[in-house]
């Protein structure tokens, strides 16, 4: 077994085409943003996930797994995106810490995926980069209401 084989995929970064479409979203931009960001926090760069667990799925289908929903510099503001969001009948909220660093000038996780977590290096990059200067907070993607309208909420001030 070669040494690619025991790289978790979730861990590989895929940067979208200069032109063309292809499955990633993740511009040299963002890393740059991400980059620079790791770099103004000394190294390592500490974050609170807002995670999704479909309760429904856990208790009826696959078992537990958490969708990346928000990112937070700080867990104050990971908990306030976690109140606006309220409860869901299906929807149960957590919120976990974890850090990058950089790895050959790129973003790394440091202490590696947990079994449940479903979703990738890409999806933190997206979302840390979508902090604005000043910002402490991504925007929280809250599923969908009622209605099939998607739910985008952003603390106050942001």
């Amino acid at each position: 077994m070669a040494d690619w084989d025991l790289v978790d995929e979730r861990s590989l970064l895929a940067l979208a085409p200069e032109s063309g479409w292809d499955d990633s979203s993740v511009t040299e931009e963002m890393v740059a943003a991400v980059r620079a960001r790791l770099e103004n926090a000394g190294g390592t760069l500490t974050f609170w996930a807002v995670l999704a667990e479909d309760s429904y799925q856990t208790a009826f289908d696959d078992g537990l797994t958490l969708q990346l929903s928000a990112i937070a510099l700080n867990e104050e503001d990971a908990q306030r995106l976690v109140e606006l969001a309220g409860e869901e009948k299906w929807t149960a909220w957590h919120i976990r810490a974890y850090s990058l660093i950089l790895r050959d000038s790129l973003p790394a996780l440091v202490e590696g995926w947990r079994e449940e977590d479903d979703f990738s290096l890409n999806h933190i990059v997206e979302l840390l980069a979508s902090i604005a200067p000043g910002d402490t907070a991504s925007a929280l993607d809250a599923g969908f209401d009622r209605a099939g309208n998607r739910r985008v909420l952003k603390l106050p001030g942001m």
